[in-house]
């Protein structure tokens, strides 16, 4: 089974880091999403109306290393300025809970790990 592991390092910098398939996952919250809760809550909201089926187009966006789609039937995550390109296609329901670690680290400093799937 796969994982996300996140945490704050020495330097206190916020980090992410899951197993294949999905790396990127753990570089886009690293490098796109970053410590800004604004972000994350973005993310969350647009990840909730899609899993009630209510995005009535794609919300597609390129951060600062990865391009980010999401659909109501799920989402997509790949590489922009990598060769070749690593794409992570991943579920609403795991995409949802990977920013729920991802924020509960922004607010408390407390490292986690959760299972990923789909």
């Amino acid at each position: 089974m796969s994982s996300l592991s996140v945490w704050v390092d020495a330097d206190g910098s916020h980090r992410a880091s899951a197993s294949p398939p999905f790396e990127a996952l753990g570089w886009w919250l690293e490098q796109d999403v970053q410590a800004f809760l604004s972000t994350v809550d973005f993310y969350l909201e647009t990840v909730a109306s899609a899993r009630l089926s209510q995005l009535t187009a794609p919300f597609a966006g390129v951060g600062n290393a990865l391009y980010v789609e999401i659909r109501n039937d799920g989402a997509l995550l790949r590489t922009e300025f990598a060769e070749p390109p690593v794409e992570c296609p991943i579920g609403l329901v795991t995409l949802s809970a990977a920013l729920t670690a991802w924020k509960e680290l922004l607010l408390s400093k407390s490292a986690s790990t959760i299972q990923l799937s789909g």
